[in-house]
């Protein structure tokens, strides 16, 4: 007779498993013994300011908590039961885990996608396991960073070079981003930053025909007026992909416009908000339709 490293139970034999837990035998020829699972963390950890932490709670031979934190800075640590099991650094676009949750085999992913907000999958021998919770606000990647100190810095040349008229729009489109996040549902909000450009645009050229009287702006505001209620109401890929046809074309033509306008001119400045307001719009609709497509 012998005892069982593992449950301590009695078992007449060093070779094969454990009759009582199943354990395999540490003797000559025998897989090493299984340890007991862990007790699962009562409450994930608290994630790092600025980080994000996404939680699963899954079952197989025992109760267990998958967790994994995303750094702003790219570091992701990936813990099982309170335990780190990997530990990587400076992922880009895509990696990848393999860990074991008990005694079933698991891959984590953690991908990028057009918006580049970091998208996490488990799957769990074979199974895609959806999380149960997350906590802590959404990681920023070093490459949202990037991006947003460049649409920062391009955003206030841009200001500098329009004058108020960027104040007129940034005044709309905050009024219309705003309005819009309250009313869309929790699945929509994404989209208030693209409805709110265009609100801002639209503004803009709503107050120019006031001022001006008819001119060939109402083109620009019907179809602006269409793509921001279909994004609304209805949104997918049909809504962003009229936009984006609607928007490169008033790129082009407004971009073949300000090449026989001299620099500093005021139809200059005009025309070349326009065109940061046409661009702007046509990123800011496919990075909330990724983000929205993601959505669980």
């Amino acid at each position: 007779m012998t005892t069982c490293e593992a449950c301590g139970a009695e078992r007449r034999t060093k070779v094969g498993r454990c009759p009582a837990c199943g354990a395999g035998a540490s003797g000559s020829g025998a897989s090493p013994a299984a340890k007991p699972a862990a007790k699962p963390t009562s409450a994930p950890a608290p994630a790092a300011p600025g980080s994000a932490l996404v939680v699963w709670e899954v079952t197989t031979d025992a109760a267990h908590t998958v967790e994994l934190e995303l750094a702003p800075t790219g570091r992701e640590t990936v813990r099982v039961d309170g335990q780190t099991v990997a530990d990587v650094t400076k992922w880009t676009l895509r990696s990848e885990h393999q860990l074991s949750v008990g005694s079933t085999p698991a891959t984590l992913t953690v991908s990028a996608g057009l918006s580049l907000q970091p998208k996490v999958e488990l799957r769990l021998g074979g199974r895609v396991v959806p999380p149960t919770r997350r906590v802590a606000p959404k990681a920023v990647s070093s490459p949202n960073l990037a991006l947003g100190l460049l649409a920062g810095l391009g955003g206030a040349a841009l200001g500098k070079y329009a004058g108020v008229s960027l104040l007129v729009v940034g005044l709309a489109g905050l009024a219309c981003a705003g309005l819009t996040r309250a009313l869309l549902p929790a699945d929509r909000k994404a989209f208030a930053i693209p409805l709110g450009v265009l609100g801002g645009h639209a503004g803009w050229l709503a107050l120019g025909l006031l001022v001006v009287g008819p001119s060939d702006v109402l083109l620009d505001l019907a179809v602006m007026g269409v793509a921001a209620l279909w994004l609304a109401l209805a949104p997918g890929l049909a809504p962003v992909l009229l936009l984006t046809a609607f928007e490169v074309f008033g790129l082009a033509v407004n971009g073949h416009a300000i090449l026989g306008v001299p620099f500093g001119a005021p139809e200059h400045r005009a025309l070349s908000l326009h065109l940061g307001l046409r661009l702007g719009a046509v990123v800011a609709a496919w990075a909330a339709w990724a983000q929205w497509r993601r959505a669980p």
